[in-house]
């Protein structure tokens, strides 16, 4: 009897689970706390807008080959670039220092999705990297959102 229902496990292919898992977490997270700003600060929705460009870099991610150096160039720049406007607007209403500190942990998000992006469009997925790239991930979107938030609400 225990070996039947171990075998309704045995047909799954798990790294393929963790793959999509995995994707569907990086391309929430930014849509979650870009509604979570828009629905609840709606007085900051320029914020929602910098959330949702978070998403252009994870998709530049999966779209660019890894061993492209000119657009790890280009997006690189594009988002510092981005940041130093999010920086500027965040500067403007809260402060140089926190738009400061608002411009690195901004960049530490856009780096991180961008990563994420290539990890999980590789053709041979390396699950230890994939995971290390999840948990950066997770935590980088978890700072910019416990960041913005002790200003908005």
């Amino acid at each position: 009897m225990f070996y039947e229902d171990n075998m309704l496990y045995s047909n799954i292919d798990w790294n393929d689970i963790f793959v999509k898992v995995a994707g569907t977490i990086f391309i929430l997270l930014p849509v979650f706390i870009s509604i979570f700003v828009y629905l609840w600060a709606p007085e900051h929705s320029i914020y929602s807008l910098f959330g949702f460009l978070t998403e252009i870099s994870l998709i530049a991610g999966i779209i660019a080959d890894e061993s492209d150096v000119q657009m790890h160039s280009i997006m690189t720049i594009f988002g510092l670039l981005v940041s130093l406007i999010e920086a500027t607007i965040f500067s403007v209403n809260f402060g140089f220092q926190n738009g400061l500190v608002s411009f690195l942990i901004y960049w530490w998000v856009w780096l991180s999705l961008y990563s994420a992006g290539i990890e999980i469009s590789l053709k041979t997925v390396e699950f230890s990297k994939l995971f290390g790239s999840l948990i950066i991930t997770v935590g980088s979107i978890a700072t910019l959102s416990w960041y913005w938030f002790s200003f908005f609400f």
